[in-house]
């Protein structure tokens, strides 16, 4: 790598051109565009007095940017789904500070995807990378941070962090994989007997109960809508979450500036009054279920909107692969597969960067085989059938 690369730290996105940010962005990483960073930033979701401070670190040679990594400093571990609460508790024990931190992650998006954005015509990617993950870490230390991480990055980058020393993290997530289904009874096919007709009954009470259901996208999507996921999202944060992460702003600038990017499932009543609705995003080849909203309750409806309606778009469409976000043991019951999620980890304190390197060290051992035996007992009969249990 030439040395007249310059590393260069920035604290907002407004700062970056759309131009040159494009060539760093996967397909299947919708979350990346710019325009999704700058709705956060600009609807102040994230950004300056929000514990989600910006600390993007890019690459650059010739004024182009060969790549990036999109950092934040925290002050609490909310809206990253890779929970360490209890080694910011153990922290506090030991008289130590947890917070700051700096954390590699998309803010409130508990998504795999690539976290090291760099351009395909970089010829000697390994060593770019080994150079701003150096300056990130150096960075992060000066600045006081206890601790920098990478949450929910792709397997292939594993590399990447094993070499700068981070321990990693496995956890799990249930994803849809579409095993080249062409319609949602050949999926149900694949399901257990039993599995099969309870669905058939959630899917045959939603058409007895006089809802229309539609799925919009991209022109189809009146921008005005997002007054109406707003309520969505409100009600569901006052009900289960408190405190919601994001602003109305940020949703009424996505219904203006992202549409290309959205797939609404929405529920009207017989009045055509929107009830309930669900908002997800699209890369070229995944889907992303994100936010579930309802005004009225009817019953099986999340798991027609959230689930069954993006299955039958995902086949439809194509598409290789459906997450539906964090948690959820209904969705493995619904034959979504138990996947490995990766993070990485490094502690600036010598002592903790041991211990809890040991500690995940055991818990990746025993996720990998928890993960194995939850699939082995999946409703998806072709896991039994490798194993020869009787579908």
């Amino acid at each position: 790598m030439s040395k007249d690369l310059e590393l260069k730290w920035l604290d907002s996105f407004s700062k970056i051109k759309e131009e040159e940010w494009k060539a760093l962005v996967p397909q299947d990483n919708p979350f990346y565009e710019l325009r999704f960073l700058q709705a956060l930033e600009n609807s102040r979701s994230i950004g300056f007095e929000t514990s989600w401070q910006i600390r993007v670190l890019l690459a650059i040679q010739d004024s182009s940017i060969l790549a990036a990594l999109v950092n934040f400093q925290k002050w609490d571990s909310y809206g990253e789904y890779i929970f360490d609460f209890e080694w910011a508790q153990a922290y506090t024990r030991a008289g130590l500070s947890y917070y700051p931190k700096l954390s590699l992650a998309i803010p409130f998006t508990p998504t795999t995807g690539q976290r090291v954005l760099i351009r395909e015509d970089v010829p000697d990617k390994d060593e770019l990378v080994a150079r701003i993950l150096q300056e990130a870490l150096q960075h992060a230390k000066s600045e006081g941070h206890s601790s920098y991480h990478v949450l929910f990055h792709t397997a292939e980058e594993d590399k990447y962090f094993e070499k700068s020393k981070f321990s990693q993290r496995l956890t799990h997530q249930y994803h849809w994989i579409n095993r080249n289904y062409q319609s949602f009874e050949e999926y149900l096919a694949a399901l257990k007997k039993d599995k099969r007709k309870s669905i058939r009954k959630e899917r045959e009470s939603i058409r007895n109960s006089g809802l229309k259901i539609e799925i919009l996208e991209a022109d189809s999507i009146d921008p005005e809508l997002w007054k109406v996921y707003w309520s969505f999202y409100q009600n569901t944060h006052s009900r289960k979450w408190g405190q919601a992460y994001l602003k109305k702003e940020f949703f009424q600038e996505i219904f203006q500036t992202f549409r290309d990017h959205l797939v609404l499932v929405l529920a009207k009543d017989a009045s055509g009054k929107p009830v309930a609705g669900t908002l997800n995003f699209r890369g070229k080849n995944i889907l992303f279920g994100r936010y579930w909203g309802a005004i009225e309750e009817y019953p099986n409806l999340h798991f027609e909107l959230c689930y069954y309606q993006l299955i039958d778009y995902a086949i439809a469409n194509k598409l290789e692969k459906f997450e539906a976000g964090a948690q959820g043991e209904h969705k493995y019951l619904r034959g979504f597969e138990v996947v490995p999620i990766y993070s990485s980890h490094m502690f600036f304190n010598s002592q903790a960067n041991l211990s809890i390197a040991n500690y995940l060290q055991r818990e990746c051992e025993n996720t990998k085989l928890a993960i194995e035996e939850w699939n082995l007992k999946s409703p998806l009969k072709i896991f039994r059938e490798e194993e020869g249990a009787k579908p």
